[in-house]
């Protein structure tokens, strides 16, 4: 069917697209940039401390963490911290039964990192390639009894809840109600991903949905997919995109109806973010008119298809480049996407 009217352009044109599809999935060789990524162990450092002299064991955080020293406290705290003093928060919070039984089970879990640490160099070795003048950030784990999965703070950390991480069958998050399609991604073979994805939400804008139009939002989320997908291209789609096998499946096989219907039911250019917010956000499924099979989330996937078919056609664009790109319909116009039918 491709070549079934046998035209020498149509078929150059077709060598040319296929090989833009081959330059642009091709893994750069970063094995000679010099650099290694480790854990550090603040949640070890932490629950370390002798609880009978902690003036001293803070004293060591300090030293140690002096920049993540100015955060977590803000993190375990459900006290005023002026009012009361450091040694009592960290006091009442690893002294507190629960929590070191929250403690024990992340040691378990997280007893050797080796792996991790081998995932997040490779991640940081493309973050050098793609982001030449970016400095790597040291990556710190904590626990803050469930308080954030990730974050970064400025360019030189980037925070790791690693209590957000126990598998989708970890007792405490049962008491949390967490509904499956999150829990699914709260395990050992999501971390190095969500880390990424929170590194790189911080220095990409984040998409505000009140007042944008769908287009906006959907190739904002799909750039960050996008560059995500370059930092970690031996990471399986479905850990990247915190879906199963099966939706990703669901997205590839059902693009171009998914296009359709965002195009038939006028939500492309919408600013009626009730219509299309399971588009853009974490749920169970898409919008009510879209087959229970179709994730959540599936105009991100789209987004990022689009801004694919634009790097294809906008070879010399850098990822800085592409962050600096604001103007979603000027992305789309020049990606020229139009997917076929499977």
């Amino acid at each position: 069917m491709l070549f079934r009217n046998n035209n020498l352009g149509f078929l150059l044109v077709t060598l040319l697209a296929l090989s833009a599809c081959q330059n642009d999935n091709k893994i750069p060789d970063v094995s000679n940039i010099n650099l290694a990524v480790k854990m550090e162990r603040f949640d070890q450092d932490v629950f370390a401390m002798d609880t009978t002299n902690l003036l001293a064991g803070l004293a060591n955080l300090q030293a140690k963490y002096p920049e993540f020293m100015e955060i977590y406290p803000e993190l375990i705290q459900n006290q005023n911290m002026k009012e009361v003093g450091l040694e009592k928060v960290f006091g009442d919070f690893i002294k507190h039964p629960q929590i070191r039984k929250l403690n024990d089970t992340c040691q378990i879990v997280f007893k050797e990192v080796n792996d991790l640490d081998k995932e997040f160099t490779q991640a940081f070795k493309f973050t050098k390639y793609y982001f030449p003048k970016r400095p790597t950030p040291k990556v710190i784990s904590y626990i803050s009894e469930y308080g954030f999965g990730a974050f970064s703070y400025g360019d030189s950390i980037l925070a790791v809840g690693i209590d957000f991480f126990l598998g989708e069958k970890h007792l405490g998050y049962q008491n949390l109600e967490i509904p499956h399609y999150v829990l699914s991604r709260m395990d050992r073979n999501h971390l190095v991903a969500r880390a990424m994805e929170a590194y790189i939400n911080g220095f990409t804008s984040e998409p505000q949905n009140k007042g944008k139009k769908l287009l906006e939002v959907m190739i904002e989320n799909g750039k960050k997919l996008y560059i995500l997908d370059k930092l970690l291209p031996f990471s399986a789609d479905s850990v990247k995109l915190a879906y199963s096998q099966k939706q990703v499946d669901w997205c590839k096989q059902n693009e171009a109806d998914l296009w359709a219907y965002l195009l038939t039911e006028d939500l492309l250019y919408s600013v009626k973010s009730d219509l299309w917010a399971k588009l853009v956000n974490p749920s169970p499924s898409g919008t009510p008119k879209m087959p229970v099979e179709s994730p959540g989330r599936a105009g991100n996937w789209l987004g990022m298809q689009i801004v694919k078919a634009y790097m294809l056609r906008n070879p010399n664009t850098s990822l800085e480049d592409l962050i600096r790109l604001n103007d979603a319909q000027k992305i789309l116009d020049k990606s020229k996407y139009k997917p076929k039918r499977k």
